[in-house]
């Protein structure tokens, strides 16, 4: 079944895993794919489980590995997953952080791991930016410390969700981030998880980027083993029960990836121009590989890598 999977979808050497630490955040932004607050819960994990889940990950040739949240510097479990994971020679390694607040041991742990910094940021005004973060003050406080991870020489990258709050706001979010100091910036729609969905609505697979069509995997502050962080709806299994190499080789997981690719060829909110130029190129349809898509060629949220 292993080798199925890996012909029919991405190779294997491309794997990629998201780690999910906790699902509790210091802010409450209001897209949150996971629904994470001050109040969420924290991880079901132990720390033995995330060092068994990163060791499964690399010998099932996963070569990049995020760890995100929830906020994930809040855990206690980050700093020797860091280091974990350079130890057994993941050739990426990234914290996805709101940078609302980070302590200095934790930056010093990243720049000896050899990693990177994802982070978001939602407009140039500092009103709305705070508004969809639930926090006053988050603007300044992610600006000052954007620049102060550059100033160490880190590899910062951002992103941008645009929803109706900060809708043309993008363009002026770019020219702020410049002023920083900052190079890599990706942007995405709002897509309809956690509190971005509708009430009542059910998960919709249209609202997925398509890379979980892929070799990649998540496993989620509860234990739950994913494609991708925002397909919590299409569980493959639970850490505690089946293991990681067993789920990337499942039947469930298999048909998920054939449900995705059956899935219409572009959301709604794509450039037209994108569909005739996904295939054969793009994996599975309007998905990671596309350059005419919107918005500015990503069809997909390259905010999460």
């Amino acid at each position: 079944m292993n080798n199925i999977i890996n012909e029919r979808y991405a190779p294997v050497n491309d794997r990629h895993i998201w780690v999910e630490l906790t699902n509790k955040c210091n802010l409450s932004c209001v897209h949150c794919y996971n629904s994470s607050s001050p109040t969420a819960d924290e991880s079901l994990l132990s720390l033995d489980d995330y060092f068994h889940v990163i060791n499964s990950a690399r010998d099932a040739d996963c070569n990049s590995v995020q760890f995100i949240g929830g906020e994930p510097t809040t855990s206690p479990h980050l700093i020797p997953l860091l280091r974990g994971a350079k130890d057994i020679g993941f050739g990426s390694i990234e914290v996805f952080t709101n940078l609302y607040s980070i302590r200095d041991e934790i930056i010093s742990t990243i720049v000896e791991a050899g990693a990177r910094v994802a982070t978001s940021f939602y407009s140039y005004d500092e009103v709305t930016h705070d508004r969809i973060t639930g926090k006053f003050g988050s603007y300044d406080k992610v600006s000052a410390n954007i620049v102060r991870l550059l100033e160490l020489g880190l590899d910062v990258r951002v992103g941008f969700i645009e929803m109706s709050v900060n809708q043309d706001h993008y363009e002026m979010t770019v020219e702020y981030l410049h002023t920083l100091g900052v190079n890599n910036i990706g942007m995405d729609k709002i897509r309809g998880f956690g509190r971005a969905k509708e009430p009542d609505v059910n998960d919709d697979l249209s609202e997925l980027c398509g890379k979980c069509g892929g070799s990649n995997i998540c496993v989620s502050w509860d234990g739950s083993i994913t494609p991708c962080i925002m397909s919590k709806s299409w569980p493959i299994g639970n850490i505690k029960d089946i293991s990681l190499p067993d789920a990337l080789s499942s039947a469930t997981l298999l048909a998920f990836r054939d449900k995705l690719s059956e899935r219409p060829v572009v959301r709604a909110d794509c450039n037209p121009e994108c569909a005739p130029n996904c295939t054969p190129t793009c994996s599975p349809r309007c998905g990671p590989s596309c350059s005419p898509c919107f918005p500015y060629g990503r069809c997909r949220p390259a905010v999460f890598g």
